[in-house]
């Protein structure tokens, strides 16, 4: 057994008079945020996660007598007061992680089958739960952004993925197109995130079928094996890689790996890599003289789980492309994060099946955007260059969205 040291976070925080809580975590050794810590307020049932600065902002969590908890699934969960933040500590917190990667860890073939067929019944099975949720989409060409998407949800869901939703609010702006910049538009890239799940017999994507390792019709034909081993809080965790086998017949197949605690029967986090544009790459509306193609497309999907709970915390999705106009190359990149920031206490009406038609932004053009309301409402903490983009979305008017009870 080896001690093997990741990572030392440095937490600062300090109380704001919004009836709000922010901070910031950071490497202490090398001073870089670190993205997607999941920080929750206990007792005011609420919960963010970091930016990619490390910067984060739960509102309605200044009570002294409200508990943080702070949590990556590579480090110790940390549980504290407010007020501990600010009389012991100073406003400064330091997390170390006790990380013990387990060497010559020897795990059968028929084990490995055994935790994936109790991953798959726990995903059949597991309960229904009523949420809040938030959603944030950010396309861009090369270094400009194109479009800009935010949404707040009532949801229903489950350990399997999201279940049912409504939209209560939100906001879209697109870069103005025309013949001398062209680029994609990616008005449904949510349905990616509202729409898989990790279990099911098929995963259709724009009616394209996509292989999947928790897929009814598909696990027989995929390859498992532990990638690595580690310990942390005497529970073993096993990071378990997944690949489809060679000679599997369907078009389009995922691959990637997720993290099992075997002794608890939780799945706290699934990584799918699929190596395809699901559609994106059709150019056969564009009449222009220019010529276009689309290369190297991946798709990246990441789901994150409670250590505690073993619910559904945040949904990751990019996408990554080459834009070439001719044969000139840009790198493309759509960025997405999904957090379920609220428990509701009771049941939710009205919600919907999602799927690829009706997360469509386009349906919602024609409702009135108000600004107000965005002002102070972001769920997970705007970097400068973000608030930066929403300037330059706002000064060309470009936001064209605001809907309810969709």
């Amino acid at each position: 057994m080896k001690n093997k040291l990741i990572l030392i976070f440095f937490f600062s925080i300090t109380l704001s008079f919004s009836q709000s809580v922010e901070g910031v975590v950071l490497d202490s050794i090398t001073g870089v945020g670190i993205a997607d810590v999941h920080v929750q307020s206990l007792s005011g049932n609420h919960g963010t996660i970091t930016n990619e600065e490390g910067r984060f902002k739960i509102i309605n969590s200044s009570n002294e007598k409200d508990s943080l908890r702070i949590s990556h699934i590579g480090y110790e969960a940390l549980e504290l007061s407010v007020k501990e933040f600010s009389i012991n500590y100073s406003d400064t917190l330091y997390l170390k992680p006790n990380l013990l990667e387990l060497q010559g860890v020897t795990v059968t073939n028929d084990r490995v089958s055994e935790m994936i067929m109790d991953i798959m019944e726990t995903l059949k099975k597991s309960q229904i739960k009523n949420s809040y949720a938030f959603y944030r989409q950010t396309s861009f060409k090369d270094t400009v952004a194109t479009e800009w998407i935010e949404a707040f949800y009532k949801i229903t869901h489950s350990k399997n993925g999201i279940d049912k939703i409504k939209i209560d609010q939100a906001r879209f702006a697109r870069k103005r197109s025309d013949s001398t910049s062209l680029f994609l538009i990616h008005s449904n890239f949510s349905s990616l995130t509202l729409t898989p799940q990790l279990y099911s017999p098929v995963l259709k994507t724009n009616e394209v079928t996509v292989g999947k390792p928790f897929g009814e019709s598909f696990i027989k034909n995929y390859q498992f094996y532990i990638e690595k081993s580690y310990q942390k809080n005497k529970s073993t965790y096993h990071v378990i890689h997944f690949e489809p086998d060679d000679d599997i017949t369907n078009p389009i197949n995922s691959y990637g790996s997720f993290v099992y605690i075997p002794s608890e029967k939780k799945l706290v986090q699934y990584t799918v890599f699929i190596d395809h544009a699901l559609g994106s790459d059709d150019l056969s509306n564009y009449k222009g003289d220019k010529k276009l193609a689309i290369d190297n497309a991946r798709h990246k999907l990441q789901f994150n789980y409670s250590e505690i709970t073993g619910h559904l915390d945040f949904i990751n999705v990019e996408y990554f492309y080459d834009f070439i106009e001719n044969d000139v190359v840009f790198p493309c990149r759509v960025a997405s994060k999904f957090i379920i920031y609220k428990n509701a206490i009771r049941p939710h009406k009205k919600l919907r099946t999602s799927s690829l038609e009706l997360e469509d932004v386009r349906n919602f053009e024609k409702a009135k955007y108000k600004p107000r309301f965005w002002r102070d409402n972001p769920v997970i903490y705007r970097t400068e260059r973000e608030n930066l983009i929403i300037s330059s979305f706002e000064k060309e008017n470009a936001f064209g969205t605001y809907f309810k009870g969709n």
